[in-house]
């Protein structure tokens, strides 16, 4: 069912999925979960399948990820029980797998927070890694709560990862806080880009290293969850495609190169994956790679897992993005040996 590319799901199906959701054996929820998550319109009786993921969410036994897709698909513009706010906080540590922590910062986006909920995510923001904070920020510009805003620059002002950010989506998180906010959060909003002699100087003090990389433990930081490479690329028939296929990017280009792509995504773009900025009338940004023009929408590829289809009809700018949808800031998440050892990797894929 999951697999199926129908928009509706039949009404014996959604009831077939209530009584798997239903069921003790994990692995029949997993899936039933899974299922039932595809679908944008449900047929059939849509309020019993909400209900059924709900349930699932609340039972502890279950497995995390498995919770926090059924409450991703239930918590769109509905509060959060605090019971089930603590447990997606829990999946914001670092230490939890990537995927959960996309999951619990997707539910985070689309849920009616309060006031303190809010400020406890803002609190949180500087021990978030780019590729989270990237999809958390759009959240903040649903709040206008002076300590939310205060809260939040002063977590973006201790992260690693603020540099990597569009500087749109900043302006947005902030668009609804007060003058005293604003006036918090002007260091982030006019913080230098660093410069070619600083980047140069950077990767200069970083390819000493590199000599020391080995290939095999480059391959585990490449599909590890720290780094996240595999989920936007691939390496012979393993990984994603949002992102440029790395099979034979051995062959065309040296250490510095590659050293370069990591620690600077945004310096240059191969061609066909150049991203783009889009401004909807409704104020919203997305930043993205276009995968598909069918003349009435515009389909971007936001993240590994995460695309926005937006009807032509609804933008009212679209122009060329100097931010790389792949994050910055993967020397702060790797140490150097890590990252020598990932470029070993790549430079033996010949």
């Amino acid at each position: 069912m999951a697999a199926t590319e129908v928009n509706r799901l039949p009404a014996h199906w959604t009831d077939a999925l209530i009584a798997a959701l239903d069921s003790r054996d994990s692995e029949d929820v997993s899936l039933a979960v899974a299922a039932g998550t595809t679908a944008e319109k449900i047929d059939g009786d849509a309020e019993g399948l909400r209900l059924a993921l709900a349930r699932v969410a609340g039972v502890t036994t279950h497995v995390d990820s498995t919770r926090l897709r059924a409450l991703r698909a239930v918590s769109e513009n509905r509060p959060l029980p605090p019971d089930l706010f603590e447990f997606l906080l829990a999946h914001l540590a670092p230490e939890t797998p990537v995927a959960d922590r996309l999951f619990a910062v997707d539910v985070a986006s689309v849920a009616a927070l309060t006031n303190e909920q809010f400020r406890r995510l803002a609190g949180l923001a500087a021990d978030l890694g780019p590729m989270e904070l990237d999809r958390l920020l759009p959240v903040f510009a649903k709040s206008s709560d002076a300590e939310t805003g205060q809260r939040l620059a002063r977590s973006l002002l201790d992260s690693d990862a603020v540099d990597g950010l569009v500087p749109e989506k900043l302006r947005l998180a902030f668009s609804k806080f007060d003058a005293a906010v604003a006036e918090a959060a002007r260091p982030l909003l006019e913080r230098p880009q660093a410069d070619a002699e600083e980047r140069a100087a950077k990767l200069e003090q970083l390819l000493d290293a590199v000599g020391t990389g080995d290939a095999r433990r480059g391959q585990t930081v490449f599909q590890s969850s720290k780094a996240v490479c595999s989920s936007c690329h691939a390496i012979g028939y393993l990984g994603g495609t949002v992102g440029p296929d790395l099979t034979r990017i051995g062959q065309i280009r040296n250490e510095r190169d590659l050293l370069e792509a990591i620690l600077y995504p945004s310096a240059s773009f191969v061609r066909s994956y150049e991203p783009v900025v889009v401004l909807t009338k409704a104020g919203q940004v997305h930043s993205g790679v276009p995968r598909d023009e069918d003349g009435d929408t515009l389909t971007l590829a936001t993240a590994a897992d995460k695309t926005v289809v937006i009807p032509r009809e609804d933008v009212e700018e679209m122009r060329p993005g100097t931010i790389s949808i792949m994050p910055a800031g993967l020397d702060k998440q790797l140490t150097p040996q890590e990252l020598a050892d990932l470029v070993a990797f790549l430079k033996n894929a010949k």
